[in-house]
Parts: C-alpha cells; sequence; structure tokens
C-alpha cells in the first residue's frame, strides 16, 4: 500500500482517494476472513493471528 499511495495521480484525487479505500477495504476484508479461518481451526493460532494484526498492523486492526 505504501508504493500505491506514494504512486497515486494527483490530478485525479477523487479517483485515487476511491480507489485506495476500496483496496484498504478489501485488505480489511480478507484479514477478517482469515482471522475467523485460524480461529475456527485452532484457537491458538487465531488468538496469535489477530494479536499480529493488532500489533504489527495497528492501522488495519481498526474496523
Amino acid at each position: 500500500m505504501p508504493y500505491a499511495i506514494r504512486r497515486r495521480r494527483a490530478d485525479q484525487l477523487a479517483e485515487e482517494r476511491i480507489r485506495l479505500s476500496e483496496t484498504l477495504r478489501e485488505i480489511q476484508s480478507d484479514l477478517a476472513y482469515h482471522q475467523a479461518w485460524t480461529l475456527l481451526e485452532s484457537p491458538a493460532v487465531g488468538a496469535a493471528f489477530q494479536n499480529l494484526v493488532d500489533h504489527g498492523m495497528p492501522s488495519l486492526a481498526q474496523r
């Protein structure tokens, strides 16, 4: 994502903001899916994954 943000088009700010917001929404959705899946498969692995998302990627953990 840092590359996509840095390379956004300055002449289309509104469209780029929407595009980047949609990309972040997809990432958050994927994280939520995998978090639920790992928690169902193994509570220990699910808890570790939750910890990673919460502390390793705090900006993405906000839902």
